[in-house]
């Protein structure tokens, strides 16, 4: 018999009866080989091309990578991919996975169930082709990546920054990169693509940068620097407005038309463009530990949008219209560097710590009915007081679905959901991106 607890899912359980819908179904890792995009299918099926290993970045930063829907229109599970290692940007070819069956090895799971409840992953045997895009021109390491995709139109920016601070965006379209485009020789060559430079690129000011695309405006773009601490405001190439912050940024993320959420250490500030009081501040959180990362959603909450932020070792979900807390979920073994939410279960997060672990929370209803479904093993009346009123405490709180571990701290972390096949109607898959030189997909 297979153990299945609290803290995974096995792949032949059936959902619970409360309808959470959250359940692993595949975890599978994939080694980085560059291919020649000129060479197209030969070196790609022969696996041919030099290995890659990620680059070390900023410590508490899992921004360098990006994902979005498939547009090849093709009949299976497509996702465009981009990674960031080094100075280059890749578009990812033969991401593997994508149905959670072909996993090679005669496995008929997809991911292996190792001790106290960790999932690891399935090695692929074919490795991942990265395609670099000639189109991102930068002399240090890039820090940062960030997809607009549009589906209705069928176009891709994809925008990065490096370590000083400077932009490049490129604009695809009919398709972008898919899962087959790179392997084609489709859209490797963008429509348009420019770049910014902040105001100042000095050596000495390099460190950390994160970048934001808005939200119906993809050529507008927001760059924030940790060390020269400003938010430089990019229209096209154009450096529009420079904005000063109080303390060091460590993540940004664009929360509303013209509104962006910025970490500030142990601060989280809202900007807004279209104020020029207080440099367009105007929300200013004061926290107790360091913000690493961020999450905007924007669907399951009361005014369509949620916010999720790691403090210190705990995960922190907040009223985005009150600007409290509204659940905090501390069982982190280290600080979080990395949330997403899941697209298709808006009651779901996907969160990345820096030992290389990466948890399935979930929370609201599907974690309260998760936790009613796991007391029916043991009757709350039976239990001791202590542990009875820990239990109720728990239904306010995050609930793990899946624990899963990877072998290498994460540098990259991004969502997609795929209409996939008719027995799985709704699926999302997250991306991962480790310091190793691995590519992990995670489907759920």
């Amino acid at each position: 018999p297979v153990p299945a607890g609290p803290r995974t899912m096995v792949g032949s359980e059936r959902e619970g009866s409360g309808g959470s819908g959250v359940r692993l179904r595949a975890f599978t890792r994939q080694s980085l080989r560059v291919v020649d995009d000129d060479a197209g299918d030969a070196n790609s099926a022969a696996g041919a091309g030099a290995p890659v290993r990620g680059t070390s970045g900023a410590f508490w930063a899992a921004t360098r990578c990006a994902v979005g829907p498939s547009n090849s229109g093709g009949g299976g599970v497509g996702c465009s991919a981009y990674v960031a290692t080094g100075k280059a940007v890749y578009a990812v070819a033969d991401l593997h996975g994508d149905d959670g069956t072909d996993l090679g090895g005669g496995s008929q799971q997809g991911y292996i169930l190792g001790k106290e409840g960790v999932t690891l992953p399935v090695e692929s045997p074919r490795a991942a082709s990265l395609v670099p895009l000639r189109a991102f021109a930068h002399r240090h390491e890039v820090q940062s990546v960030a997809l607009w995709d549009e589906a209705a139109s069928a176009r891709q920016f994809l925008a990065s920054v490096d370590s000083t601070g400077s932009l490049c965006v490129c604009e695809f379209q009919g398709g972008g990169s898919g899962a087959e485009g790179p392997r084609r020789g489709l859209g490797l060559a963008p429509q348009r693509s420019y770049q910014g430079l902040p105001a100042s690129c000095a050596a000495m000011e390099a460190g950390w940068a994160g970048v934001a695309l808005g939200r119906s405006q993809p050529t507008k773009a927001v760059v924030a620097r940790h060390f020269p601490k400003d938010l430089n405001v990019f229209d096209g190439d154009l450096r529009a407005r420079t904005i000063r912050t109080i303390q060091n940024p460590t993540a940004i993320r664009v929360f509303d038309e013209e509104t962006y959420l910025v970490a500030e250490t142990n601060k989280l500030a809202l900007y807004d463009l279209r104020v020029g009081e207080r440099e367009g501040c105007v929300q200013y959180l004061q926290l107790n530990e360091m913000v690493a990362c961020l999450a905007v959603g924007t669907e399951g909450m009361p005014g369509g949008l949620q916010v999720a932020s790691g403090v210190g070792r705990t995960v922190a979900l907040w009223d985005a219209r009150k600007w409290n807390i509204l659940k905090r979920f501390s069982g982190l073994r280290q600080e979080p560097c990395g949330l997403t939410f899941l697209k298709s279960k808006p009651e779901a997060l996907c969160v990345a710590s820096m030992n290389g672990e990466i948890n399935i929370l979930g929370y609201g209803n599907a974690a309260s009915t998760a936790n009613a479904s796991h007391s029916e093993e043991r009757p709350l009346a039976q239990a001791p007081k202590p542990q009875s009123h820990q239990r109720q405490r728990g239904k306010k709180k995050f609930h793990v679905h899946a624990s899963l571990r990877g072998d290498s701290r994460w540098i990259g972390l991004c969502t997609q959901h795929a209409q996939a096949a008719a027995s799985w109607p709704k699926t999302d898959r997250c991306i991962c991106l480790g310091a190793s030189g691995g590519l992990y997909t995670i489907t759920i």
